[in-house]
């Protein structure tokens, strides 16, 4: 990879950091009057058309449908699986804390990504940073497991886990299946497949009669769009696809901080002690993993030079 691509790829990291970090406030404003399959099956697909385009009309190649299949599955994973679901829990759980939750991602990607390279068993070290990851969100959950149980509160906890665990594998798909389309072709395609997807599934569940058509809602539509889809999701495929995965997963650690204080301010959401106790321990968590990671990958490259 020439410098200059380095240079473009930290910069789309910056981008996805930035931008993502906004994403959660716009959703928790969005599903209050629209309904979360469809909406988001409407704005990947109408970002991925419009990207699609911007691209054909610049000249780039777009590959034969047949061979879409390896993006349809990224496709899937990450916009079918790991976007909805968040967008889903977002209408009883607080963006602020969604996006801690999503924080749990570079642990699954560490982890994932040992066996998808066949690789020795995690360290001691990155077993622990799972552990004390966990007792992060097991520390975040407890108030509502006093008194009455908020059964809503913990579907939502529960579907922000797998939409992490669907998120790192898709990302790890993506970086190690080699296919045809240059990145950003690549990005446009899956959120193309990934809306169809998403807007079938809204169709099925009945999702049309909730629609509600309200002014912020409508905003943070189009900002999600604009913004969130064709810049941020563009932008994580294309680092990905030239950075570590280990490197592009720390978005992941950025956004929480920015997503809380975003919700305090503008949404009112609670920043309790509790909230910020089990932000340090999930963080600290991850950054164990991430830690024996870095560390074994350098002494890999050590052992490479000599």
């Amino acid at each position: 990879m020439t410098s200059r691509d380095n240079w473009k790829a930290y910069a789309a990291w910056i981008a996805v950091c930035v931008v993502w970090s906004t994403t959660y406030l716009a959703i928790r404003i969005v599903v209050r009057d629209l309904p979360p399959a469809l909406m988001s099956g409407v704005r990947f697909t109408f970002a991925g058309s419009a990207l699609m385009l911007i691209l054909k009309l610049r000249g780039e190649r777009i590959p034969s449908v047949q061979t879409w299949w390896p993006l349809a599955i990224v496709a899937i994973a990450l916009i079918g699986l790991g976007n909805w679901l968040v967008v889903w829990a977002e209408k009883t759980v607080p963006s602020g804390l969604a996006a801690l939750m999503v924080a749990a991602t570079p642990l699954w990607m560490a982890t994932f990504e040992r066996f998808w390279k066949r690789e020795a068993r995690p360290h001691s070290m990155q077993i622990a940073g799972l552990l004390i990851g966990f007792a992060g969100v097991i520390l975040l959950i407890l108030p509502h497991l006093e008194g009455t149980l908020n059964l809503a509160y913990l579907k939502g906890i529960v579907a922000l886990q797998i939409a992490s665990v669907a998120w790192a594998l898709g990302s790890l798909y993506s970086k190690y299946k080699k296919v045809e389309a240059k990145p950003l072709v690549g990005a446009s395609i899956q959120m193309l497949i990934g809306g169809i997807f998403l807007v079938t599934l809204g169709t099925f569940n009945g999702e049309w009669t909730q629609i509600r058509f309200a002014v912020p809602s409508l905003i943070a539509f189009f900002y999600l769009v604009l913004i969130g889809a064709m810049v941020g999701y563009a932008c994580y495929i294309y680092a990905l696809s030239h950075l570590p995965s280990s490197t592009v997963s720390l978005y992941a650690y950025i956004n929480p901080a920015a997503a809380v204080w975003l919700g305090w301010v503008i949404l009112d959401e609670p920043v309790g002690l509790n909230t910020v106790a089990a932000t340090a321990v999930i963080l600290f968590g991850v950054w164990l993993v991430r830690r024996k990671a870095s560390d074994r990958t350098k002494s890999e490259t050590d052992r490479k030079a000599a």
